[in-house]
């Protein structure tokens, strides 16, 4: 069992206020730190929640944990934009139950990038058409995830993705990216 001890301060301030407050990179210490904070929540009752997000976004498995715990979090979850929500960061949003933007915030979806790309791999024809597999089987799940959030069609998602622009909140509340602009 591990302990649950990896909130500072400021985090378990928040948490006390049923906020919790994603920021920067969507990394496995952000993961740790939702997973953890939930677990406390839970055993208090899940309490209605409000998730402040601010992060560019990052690697698309930890995302998609952090999208999952979320979904799974027997509570209500207000998700609110505050600054910005990029790529994985915005699949995060969708998890909530009422998504919220504040007015000079934006919101990006984009067709997903792999980072740590060996050259070898690029070189190898078996190792490069698996990762051409393994993007798309992902690129798949995030278009699945927001046509049923937002109600637009698979084509118009990736439509949208293939500009790879931020949105403003009208934008993204006309899109169906959110629910409400604060």
């Amino acid at each position: 069992m591990w302990k649950h001890d990896n909130l500072d301060e400021v985090q378990l301030g928040l948490l006390k206020k049923n906020i919790l407050a994603i920021g920067g990179e969507i990394d496995p210490p952000n993961a740790i730190y939702v997973r953890e904070a939930l677990l406390r929540l839970t055993a208090a009752g899940s309490p209605e929640i409000t998730i402040n997000i601010t992060s560019d976004g990052g690697e698309v498995d930890i995302g998609l944990a952090i999208y999952d715990m979320i979904r799974c979090y027997q509570g209500k979850t207000v998700g609110i934009v505050l600054g910005y929500a990029r790529s994985m960061a915005a699949i995060i949003l969708q998890a909530c139950t009422m998504r919220k933007v504040s007015t000079h915030s934006d919101i990006l979806i984009h067709h997903i990038a792999r980072r740590k790309v060996q050259l070898d791999d690029l070189r190898s024809k078996k190792k490069s058409n698996e990762l051409l597999e393994g993007l798309e089987k992902s690129q798949a799940h995030l278009d699945l995830i927001l046509s049923r959030r937002t109600g637009k069609s698979i084509a118009m998602v990736k439509r949208v993705c293939k500009r790879n622009k931020d949105m403003t909140a009208k934008e993204a509340l006309a899109f169906g990216l959110v629910d409400e602009i604060i």
